[in-house]
């Protein structure tokens, strides 16, 4: 889940995976020629296979890294809880769309827990901007976090929740 560079490992492994197959219809040309069995490369299609649904799965991630990583930049007056809800849970829906062989990955594990993480945190800053928070409030919290604030920076809740 914390690849640095996951497009250019699967890459990789698409022109490597190409190559065998490349291999393997050589081959099966030439054992048609001479009548002659051969195997099916089970496994290698199980590799193609794979490192699609390992693309499908970072395409996922990239996804929500960038929303999430433009709400950081959001001010906090302006964060509209609702709408980025609703966003959070399209995300869940999409990613329990994915097939059934990825939930057993790192990856997927590491993307549906940053999702309900944010969902977790979402649901905290709704009661934060509650008119009934006062000032002291405020103060109590970023004793607690240790994270000193004011109203008017860029919100960077999501990394102290």
């Amino acid at each position: 889940f914390d690849s640095q560079r996951p497009y250019q490992m699967l890459n990789e492994f698409h022109q490597k995976i190409q190559g065998h197959e490349k291999t393997m219809a050589s081959l099966m040309e030439s054992a048609s020629l001479f009548e002659v069995t051969i195997s099916e490369y089970k496994q290698l299609r199980q590799c193609r296979y794979e490192v699609g649904l390992l693309k499908e799965l970072w395409d996922m991630i990239t996804v929500v890294e960038s929303s999430i990583a433009a709400w950081r930049t959001t001010p906090w007056r302006e964060i509209n809880v609702e709408n980025m809800e609703l966003e959070c849970k399209r995300f869940s829906k999409d990613i329990r769309g994915l097939d059934k062989e990825v939930r057993a990955w790192e990856a997927f594990t590491g993307l549906d827990s940053m999702v309900k993480n944010i969902l977790t945190s979402l649901r905290a800053v709704a009661e934060l901007q509650s008119p009934a928070i006062r000032t002291r409030h405020w103060h109590q919290l970023m004793a607690a976090t240790g994270v000193c604030f004011t109203m008017d920076q860029v919100w960077n809740l999501f990394k102290h929740l």
